[in-house]
């Protein structure tokens, strides 16, 4: 079975993803070209994400720098009720479960452009539900300490963020 699972892996990446790693091909551009290519794939996400709208375009492209690309296979539990996050999800390709604390029940399903575990990235708690991947997914992930090292350059911003958190009434963690 395990092997199964890694042959069709690498099928997967290899077809749809013709089999590079996008990290490394990133890796290997010049600054200017790193940049326009990073912002070019991963603009989208950041600018649907509601605790990002308004946000400048500099942190835009700082915060599309941050991002990182992530597969789960069919079945793979992202994260699990009772941890603690400190990530943020972007779904660039695929469909994610969003499964309750009882470990069954299917609260909804997300697909291509929408994201979850935001309120990683603004508080210290467990997370209250489980994300399982359905089927192949190429995710984009921010942590919080690229996230925060974002922030830092961009007070006012990190200032509206802050007001978001408290407006949700849960204590925001220590920036």
């Amino acid at each position: 079975a395990l092997q199964r699972r890694l042959s069709d892996y690498y099928a997967y990446l290899w077809e749809n993803r013709l089999g590079y790693d996008e990290s490394a091909v990133l890796a290997d551009l010049p600054d200017s070209l790193r940049i326009e290519v990073a912002i070019f794939l991963r603009r989208d996400f950041i600018e649907r994400t509601p605790l990002f709208q308004g946000a400048s375009h500099e942190l835009v492209r700082d915060m599309a720098l941050q991002l990182r690309p992530a597969v789960f296979t069919p079945g793979d539990f992202i994260f699990r009720a009772g941890q603690y996050g400190h990530n943020i999800y972007f779904i660039s390709r695929g469909t994610v479960e969003i499964i309750a604390s009882d470990g069954i029940t299917v609260m909804t399903t997300l697909t291509d452009g929408q994201f979850f575990g935001e309120l990683a990235l603004l508080f210290s708690q467990p997370r209250t539900a489980s994300v399982r991947a359905v089927d192949y997914c190429d995710l984009y992930t921010l942590d919080k300490d690229s996230f925060d090292h974002v922030l830092a350059n961009y007070p006012e911003f990190a200032a509206h963020i802050k007001e978001v958190a408290e407006g949700r009434n849960v204590q925001p963690t220590q920036a």
